[in-house]
């Protein structure tokens, strides 16, 4: 079997001139006398070309006095959110920009031990986030409508799927 790490479509051949040969995202085959060729794609090595989409089940976390918090789920699903954890439950609204930017629009509902967010308690509070994702994890930040100024360090990890 021989592996080769290059092709004609400039999307891949621009990506793939920097890959070692065993991580190139196709792989080429030739029998004995090379009569027959096989070409099989394999996109999971290059989320770029074939983006995950950002539906699905993310866990989150905040930064808290100690390192990274978990918090709870949020489940995505085509511009919409919802999520909870053991104290909160969340509904809210994102959109992709040009940029790359992912912004949420989150109104949060605490209940029972309440956590204090950007330094009071609230039963129900509207936040905004903006995040950049980089594969199966989102990073970035969240503050309250008009006070950019206090954040909250935020990331998603990508658990699973949503059911169809």
């Amino acid at each position: 079997m021989i592996r080769l790490a290059s092709i004609e479509t400039p999307a891949v051949k621009e990506r793939s001139n920097h890959l070692p040969v065993d991580q190139a995202p196709f792989l080429m085959t030739c029998t004995k006398d090379c009569q027959l060729i096989i070409i099989a794609t394999v996109f999971n090595t290059w989320p770029e070309i074939l983006p995950m989409s950002i539906n699905g089940v993310w866990s989150s976390e905040i930064a808290g006095a100690y390192g990274w918090e978990a918090i709870g789920l949020v489940f995505l699903k085509n511009g919409r959110l919802m999520g909870g954890g053991a104290h909160h439950y969340s509904f809210g609204r994102y959109k992709k920009k040009k940029d790359g930017t992912i912004v949420f629009k989150v109104t949060i509902h605490q209940f029972g031990k309440q956590r204090p967010l950007f330094g009071e308690h609230h039963e129900k509070l509207s936040v905004v986030a903006r995040m950049r994702r980089d594969g199966d994890r989102m990073e970035g930040e969240a503050f309250i409508p008009g006070g950019e100024e206090r954040t909250i360090l935020l990331r998603y990890k990508k658990r699973d799927e949503l059911p169809k």
